[in-house]
Protein backbone atom coordinates (compact mmCIF):
# COMPACT_ATOMS: atom_id res chain seq x y z
CA UNK A 1 0.00 0.00 0.00
CA UNK A 2 2.83 2.40 0.82
CA UNK A 3 4.37 1.87 -2.62
CA UNK A 4 1.01 2.69 -4.21
CA UNK A 5 0.75 5.90 -2.17
CA UNK A 6 4.22 6.93 -3.33
CA UNK A 7 3.46 6.31 -6.96
CA UNK A 8 0.13 8.12 -6.73
CA UNK A 9 1.90 11.06 -5.17
CA UNK A 10 4.46 11.36 -7.91
CA UNK A 11 1.75 10.99 -10.54
CA UNK A 12 -0.20 13.90 -9.13
CA UNK A 13 2.95 15.97 -8.67
CA UNK A 14 3.88 15.50 -12.27
CA UNK A 15 0.43 16.27 -13.61
CA UNK A 16 -0.30 19.43 -11.69
CA UNK A 17 1.68 21.71 -13.98
CA UNK A 18 1.30 20.04 -17.32
CA UNK A 19 0.00 22.87 -19.45
CA UNK A 20 1.14 26.42 -19.91
CA UNK A 21 -1.41 29.03 -20.83
CA UNK A 22 -1.34 30.77 -24.19
CA UNK A 23 -1.63 34.52 -24.45
CA UNK A 24 -3.74 36.10 -27.16
CA UNK A 25 -0.62 36.39 -29.39
CA UNK A 26 0.02 32.64 -29.08
CA UNK A 27 3.11 32.90 -26.86
CA UNK A 28 3.46 31.07 -23.56
CA UNK A 29 2.34 32.91 -20.44
CA UNK A 30 5.04 32.41 -17.83
CA UNK A 31 3.13 34.16 -15.07
CA UNK A 32 4.29 33.02 -11.65
CA UNK A 33 1.63 31.94 -9.22
CA UNK A 34 1.96 33.05 -5.64
CA UNK A 35 0.34 31.15 -2.75
CA UNK A 36 -2.61 33.52 -2.86
CA UNK A 37 -3.20 32.74 -6.52
CA UNK A 38 -4.12 29.52 -8.27
CA UNK A 39 -1.60 26.68 -8.46
CA UNK A 40 -1.94 26.15 -12.20
CA UNK A 41 -1.66 28.41 -15.27
CA UNK A 42 -4.76 30.16 -16.54
CA UNK A 43 -6.00 29.94 -20.12
CA UNK A 44 -7.36 32.87 -22.15
CA UNK A 45 -10.75 32.55 -20.46
CA UNK A 46 -9.26 32.82 -16.98
CA UNK A 47 -9.96 29.14 -16.31
CA UNK A 48 -7.42 26.65 -15.01
CA UNK A 49 -5.63 25.11 -17.96
CA UNK A 50 -4.41 21.65 -17.00
CA UNK A 51 -5.42 18.07 -17.58
CA UNK A 52 -7.40 16.59 -14.71
CA UNK A 53 -6.04 13.54 -12.94
CA UNK A 54 -8.06 10.32 -12.76
CA UNK A 55 -7.72 9.96 -8.99
CA UNK A 56 -10.92 9.73 -6.96
CA UNK A 57 -12.05 13.15 -5.74
CA UNK A 58 -12.23 11.89 -2.16
CA UNK A 59 -8.72 10.39 -2.12
CA UNK A 60 -7.13 11.71 1.07
CA UNK A 61 -4.30 10.30 3.18
CA UNK A 62 -5.22 12.28 6.32
CA UNK A 63 -1.93 14.12 6.82
CA UNK A 64 0.42 11.16 6.34
CA UNK A 65 4.04 12.04 5.69
CA UNK A 66 5.68 10.95 2.45
CA UNK A 67 9.46 10.77 2.84
CA UNK A 68 11.34 11.37 -0.38
CA UNK A 69 14.97 10.32 -0.66
CA UNK A 70 16.60 12.60 -3.22
CA UNK A 71 20.02 12.73 -4.80
CA UNK A 72 21.86 15.77 -3.47
CA UNK A 73 23.94 16.25 -6.63
CA UNK A 74 27.27 15.68 -4.89
CA UNK A 75 30.02 16.03 -7.47
CA UNK A 76 27.60 16.45 -10.38
CA UNK A 77 27.76 19.93 -11.88
CA UNK A 78 24.84 19.18 -14.20
CA UNK A 79 22.38 18.02 -11.54
CA UNK A 80 19.51 20.38 -10.78
CA UNK A 81 17.43 19.85 -7.67
CA UNK A 82 13.89 19.81 -8.90
CA UNK A 83 11.84 17.76 -6.50
CA UNK A 84 11.08 20.20 -3.70
CA UNK A 85 11.96 23.82 -2.95
CA UNK A 86 11.53 25.72 0.30
CA UNK A 87 10.05 29.02 -0.87
CA UNK A 88 8.87 31.17 -3.74
CA UNK A 89 11.69 33.13 -5.37
CA UNK A 90 10.12 34.63 -8.52
CA UNK A 91 12.02 32.09 -10.62
CA UNK A 92 9.54 30.36 -12.95
CA UNK A 93 10.88 26.83 -12.45
CA UNK A 94 11.43 27.19 -8.71
CA UNK A 95 7.97 28.63 -8.15
CA UNK A 96 6.31 25.96 -10.31
CA UNK A 97 7.94 23.28 -8.18
CA UNK A 98 6.87 25.06 -4.99
CA UNK A 99 3.27 25.42 -6.21
CA UNK A 100 3.19 21.81 -7.45
CA UNK A 101 4.24 20.53 -4.02
CA UNK A 102 1.64 22.64 -2.20
CA UNK A 103 -1.04 21.48 -4.66
CA UNK A 104 -0.19 17.80 -4.17
CA UNK A 105 -0.08 18.13 -0.39
CA UNK A 106 -3.50 19.75 -0.39
CA UNK A 107 -4.99 17.51 -3.08
CA UNK A 108 -3.95 14.25 -1.36
CA UNK A 109 -3.82 15.32 2.28
CA UNK A 110 -0.12 14.51 2.69
CA UNK A 111 3.02 16.21 3.94
CA UNK A 112 6.08 15.85 1.72
CA UNK A 113 9.50 15.71 3.39
CA UNK A 114 12.71 15.57 1.39
CA UNK A 115 15.90 13.85 2.55
CA UNK A 116 18.88 14.63 0.27
CA UNK A 117 21.67 12.05 0.17
CA UNK A 118 24.80 11.51 -1.89
CA UNK A 119 24.29 7.74 -2.37
CA UNK A 120 20.60 7.14 -3.02
CA UNK A 121 21.19 3.83 -4.80
CA UNK A 122 22.85 2.16 -1.82
CA UNK A 123 20.16 3.50 0.49
CA UNK A 124 17.48 1.99 -1.78
CA UNK A 125 19.27 -1.38 -1.66
CA UNK A 126 19.72 -1.14 2.12
CA UNK A 127 16.07 -0.31 2.70
CA UNK A 128 14.92 -3.10 0.38
CA UNK A 129 17.20 -5.67 2.03
CA UNK A 130 16.11 -4.61 5.54
CA UNK A 131 12.43 -4.65 4.47
CA UNK A 132 12.01 -1.07 5.70
CA UNK A 133 9.73 1.66 4.50
CA UNK A 134 11.70 4.70 5.64
CA UNK A 135 11.31 6.40 2.25
CA UNK A 136 8.30 6.02 0.04
CA UNK A 137 9.68 7.76 -3.01
CA UNK A 138 13.10 8.05 -4.63
CA UNK A 139 14.43 10.82 -6.83
CA UNK A 140 17.74 9.82 -8.36
CA UNK A 141 19.32 10.05 -11.81
CA UNK A 142 17.70 7.44 -14.04
CA UNK A 143 20.99 6.02 -15.28
CA UNK A 144 21.83 4.85 -11.77
CA UNK A 145 18.59 2.89 -11.37
CA UNK A 146 19.23 0.20 -13.97
CA UNK A 147 20.83 -2.29 -11.55
CA UNK A 148 18.10 -1.68 -8.98
CA UNK A 149 15.38 -2.19 -11.58
CA UNK A 150 16.95 -5.41 -12.87
CA UNK A 151 17.16 -6.79 -9.32
CA UNK A 152 13.39 -6.22 -8.99
CA UNK A 153 13.61 -3.73 -6.14
CA UNK A 154 11.18 -1.30 -7.80
CA UNK A 155 7.45 -1.46 -8.49
CA UNK A 156 6.20 -2.21 -11.99
CA UNK A 157 4.37 1.04 -12.80
CA UNK A 158 1.97 -0.77 -15.13
CA UNK A 159 0.48 -2.54 -12.09
CA UNK A 160 -0.26 0.57 -10.03
CA UNK A 161 -3.89 1.65 -9.63
CA UNK A 162 -4.72 5.12 -10.99
CA UNK A 163 -1.38 5.46 -12.78
CA UNK A 164 -2.04 6.08 -16.46
CA UNK A 165 1.22 6.33 -18.39
CA UNK A 166 -0.75 7.57 -21.42
CA UNK A 167 -1.41 10.92 -19.71
CA UNK A 168 0.34 13.86 -21.39
CA UNK A 169 2.71 14.52 -18.47
CA UNK A 170 4.43 11.15 -18.95
CA UNK A 171 7.04 10.86 -21.70
CA UNK A 172 5.87 8.09 -24.03
CA UNK A 173 9.34 7.70 -25.49
CA UNK A 174 10.95 7.44 -22.06
CA UNK A 175 8.35 4.92 -20.88
CA UNK A 176 8.99 2.74 -23.92
CA UNK A 177 12.78 2.85 -23.51
CA UNK A 178 12.63 2.28 -19.75
CA UNK A 179 10.63 -0.93 -19.99
CA UNK A 180 12.30 -4.16 -18.94
CA UNK A 181 11.08 -7.24 -20.75
CA UNK A 182 10.94 -10.32 -18.58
Amino acid sequence: MKKVISLLLIAVMLLSFVACADTSDGKKDDTINTPSETTAPLNNNGDLDFVDDDLPDNLNFDGKTVNVLTYDGTGDIFYVRDFTVEELTSDVVNDSIYNRERYVEERLGVEIKEFPASDVDNEIRRQFTADEDTYQLYDTPVVSLSNIAISKQLVDLYTVNYLDLDKPWWSKEFSEHAEINE
